[in-house]
């Protein structure tokens, strides 16, 4: 990994689920991720977010890429991406998404990825993801 690499971040599968007017709610999730490295350490990797979108339940969320990061634990091999995100209905969400490698699969590095945050109208929304991070060409 250098400084200026990127790297796509892709769902494999996703699931979400919430609790809404006493019943679960259960549907698709799906994160789509083009990051851009800009530090890398004896420990970590530092990147930037150029661009995404984070679907839960059909409804897309627009990540607001200009406050969005992410850092990725070289000890450890797990990452943090974090940064708001506009809701359907207009309003700001902030995502808190962790991820851990779990193997290397043909298209990259395979992960398994959750986050829990209030989604549109206040619906507290918790997500399973299996993703892959592969480097962009």
């Amino acid at each position: 990994m250098s400084v200026g690499d990127q790297y796509t971040i892709t769902t494999i599968h996703g699931q979400a689920q919430a609790w809404i007017d006493g019943y679960w709610t259960i549907g698709p999730a799906d994160i789509q991720l083009q990051v851009q490295v800009t530090f890398v350490g004896p420990h970590n990797v530092v990147f930037r977010i150029l661009s995404g979108t984070f679907s839960v339940d059909y409804k897309n969320y627009v990540v607001d890429s200009v406050h969005w990061s992410g850092d990725y634990n070289l000890d450890t091999h797990a990452v943090v991406y974090q940064g708001p995100a506009t809701a359907p209905n207009g309003g700001i969400g902030y995502f808190t998404l962790y991820a851990q490698d779990t193997g290397l699969g043909s298209g990259g590095v395979m992960m398994h990825a959750t986050s829990d945050f209030s989604g549109e109208y206040g619906v507290l929304w918790h997500v399973d993801l299996a993703v892959v991070r592969f480097q962009a060409t």
